[in-house]
């Protein structure tokens, strides 16, 4: 007889903790989903961001390249000259182009005039050897340990160089970042923010990472952020919320609760 009393005490006991329960569970759903959402919606806002910084990188380099563009035009008219001729030309077209460091003139074969150390004769480098436009460069003769990016024009077998000095370069990736690490990638190397050549990390922007190519002048710009980047800024967002979540919870959780201990003749009212 009293073991099932015990019995009968138990069952009640467990028959009262059942609609308990479920409320803790229903009121839980607000604060679950209400995270989630949150998680969603800062995983999408950084990949934005990502894209964003990615596309006004393009849009400064760009700029700053439709400018040695000009440069390049209005020096291809010196073409054919000698080198003590059409020097002071150039060092004054310069002058007018902040963002080009130097115009060098040369041919299918070798450099041979330019504005920061005159007339000279040097071979091309093998990265010098292609057609393509841009040449990323770890150094120069005048800056043996300074990159620099060479924008080429090329009229018939003679070139027509402007150099862009890298830290312009990190400037423009600089003023594009907002938050995200931003690389420049052409020819094989990389340019950070800072202006240097650097081995290429993907650790350091592998979260949301994105490739864009510049449709105009064909570099790619590499932009992402690091690994804890969404933790950071989900926990930054998600602790100010925390607290209305839980109170919605607890709401749901205590009128699901009431609810369950009114008799069914009521609820049915």
């Amino acid at each position: 007889m009293t073991q099932r009393r015990r019995l009968q005490a138990r069952s009640a006991s467990s028959f009262k903790l059942k609609p308990l329960l479920l409320s803790v569970l229903v009121g839980l759903i607000p604060v679950i989903s209400g995270m989630l959402i949150l998680y969603w919606q800062v995983d999408r806002s950084l990949m934005r961001d990502s894209l964003a910084a990615g596309q006004r990188a393009i849009v400064n380099i760009d700029r700053t390249l439709e400018r040695a563009d000009d440069a390049t035009a209005r020096a291809s008219s010196l073409v054919g000259q000698e080198c003590s001729a059409i020097l002071e030309p150039m060092r004054r077209l310069v002058v007018g182009y902040p963002s080009v460091r130097a115009i060098v003139m040369g041919d299918s074969e070798k450099l041979s005039c330019g504005t920061e150390i005159g007339e000279f004769n040097r071979p091309l480098s093998p990265e010098m050897m292609s057609a393509s436009r841009l040449v990323l460069r770890e150094s120069s003769a005048p800056t043996p340990d300074h990159p620099s990016l060479m924008f080429r024009r090329f009229e018939g077998h003679i070139s027509v160089n402007a150099v862009i000095d890298a830290e312009v370069l990190g400037e423009n990736l600089t003023h594009a970042r907002n938050g995200a690490t931003v690389l420049l990638e052409h020819n094989g190397l990389f340019l950070d923010p800072d202006g240097r050549i650097s081995a290429y990390d993907f650790d350091d922007h592998g979260d949301h990472h994105a490739v864009q190519v510049s449709t105009q002048y064909g570099y790619n710009i590499h932009s992402g952020y690091a690994p804890n980047k969404v933790a950071e800024a989900f926990k930054a967002q998600a602790l100010p919320i925390f607290g209305t979540l839980l109170l919605l919870g607890v709401i749901t959780a205590g009128v699901c609760h009431w609810l369950s201990r009114q008799p069914r003749s009521t609820r049915q009212i």
